[in-house]
């Protein structure tokens, strides 16, 4: 989560936000944003177990 979030903050300064959430709702979308969650994750749960 905190990768996706840096990630989602460097879009919202871009842009000029302060607030990240706003990225997610307006850009990203929550399917979006659900899908880059489960892709990390797996990332993440493949790095743990060394499959």
């Amino acid at each position: 989560m905190k990768r996706l979030l840096s990630e989602i903050e460097a879009v919202a300064d871009e842009q000029g936000s302060d607030d990240p959430n706003v990225v997610v709702t307006n850009d990203l979308g929550e399917e979006e944003a659900r899908k880059r969650r489960r892709e990390y994750m797996t990332e993440q749960f493949v790095e743990a177990f060394e499959w």
